[in-house]
């Protein structure tokens, strides 16, 4: 009888490491999913401020560019960018801990002078359309979320790949494929 009960307990012992062996991938699958969606919510919200800080300096600033005001830092391909357009990707890249390699520092002494590397085309990672309408100013702000985890099955429809599909990366080296945030904001002139 002794021996029939510790047969059966070698047994059990097995079973043990298969069901974990098992269940673990799922686990970190889960885990990674979880985090996955949290940078999604966070890139949102930062989307959206971005959003809205673009609207209101293109309230304040119309069509300007970083040239026109005399913007002390970045080469030439950077101040001639639009004011509005400067201040969503700097929200964005100072706010997702992903993007700060996006940031340069012109000036080691002054580390508040600093420009920003992102394409100017339909590669770059942030791109706003600013638009008039009866006095109000809409700003569209479209940000290409990288997939951190490869996970691009349980993200990515089929609708939406167009949209950010080859995405210059954060070291300018490589492209990505990401998820599209689109964020709009109407902000209305008062007279």
């Amino acid at each position: 009888m002794k021996k029939l009960c510790l047969s059966f307990l070698k047994r059990e012992s097995g079973v043990t490491m298969v069901e974990t062996a098992m269940i673990l991938p799922w686990l970190f699958i889960i885990i990674l999913g979880i985090s996955e969606i949290t940078f999604y919510l966070l890139s949102r919200n930062v989307v959206h401020y971005a959003a809205f800080m673009a609207a209101r300096s293109a309230l304040v600033n119309q069509e300007k560019t970083l040239s026109e005001i005399n913007f002390p830092f970045g080469d030439d391909s950077f101040k001639s960018k639009k004011i509005a357009e400067a201040t969503a990707e700097k929200i964005i890249f100072e706010s997702l801990p992903w993007e700060n390699k996006r940031i340069k520092v012109q000036n080691s002494e002054n580390p508040l002078s600093r420009s920003y590397f992102d394409n100017t085309d339909e590669n770059g990672a942030v791109r706003l359309k600013l638009a008039t309408n009866d006095g109000k100013i809409e700003a569209e702000v479209l940000y290409c979320f990288p997939i951190h985890f490869n996970l691009q099955t349980l993200f990515l429809s089929a609708k939406y790949k167009t949209f950010c599909s080859s995405v210059t990366s954060s070291d300018g080296t490589s492209t990505y494929s990401g998820i599209p945030i689109i964020e709009k904001v109407a902000l209305q002139k008062n007279l």
